[in-house]
């Protein structure tokens, strides 16, 4: 959630230059998500902690995954398994999903490169036809 919400509400300028559509419609796009994502972040308690509380609640999430995986090629064992899809999915979601001049972004590219190079590769192994399928 933290992702979603660094990107909808933190980087709404950027989310907006994802969208295609005429600004009008951007903006009550970005109004209806935002309200919406607003309710669920309540839900989750993510309306109780301060901007830098949630930064290190994340650093905290990557620093244990990224402790977790080192240098090996997947999570446990030498085959990836549903734990490198759920990993892969978060990762992702920050290295591909958010503006990379984000603190999400520059976090775990400075801090966590075992995890840029695991989601990379993942990337590359699993859907090698990424950048063809974000095209259509």
């Amino acid at each position: 959630l933290s992702t979603v919400r660094n990107r909808i509400i933190e980087d709404k300028d950027w989310f907006l230059g994802t969208v295609n559509m005429v600004w009008v419609a951007k903006l009550i796009l970005w109004w209806f998500i935002k309200r919406g994502l607003g309710t669920v972040l309540k839900s989750h308690g993510f309306d109780q902690h301060s901007e830098e509380e949630i930064q290190h609640i994340v650093d905290g999430d990557l620093e244990c995954f990224s402790t977790l995986l080192g240098e090996n090629l997947y999570l446990f064992g030498d085959k990836p398994s549903s734990y490198d899809a759920a990993l892969f999915s978060f990762t992702a979601n920050i290295i591909y999903g958010v503006n990379p001049t984000s603190w999400p972004y520059i976090l775990i590219r400075d801090k966590y490169p075992n995890l840029m190079r695991y989601t990379e590769r993942l990337k590359n192994e699993i859907w090698n036809d990424w950048d063809k399928l974000l095209d259509k």
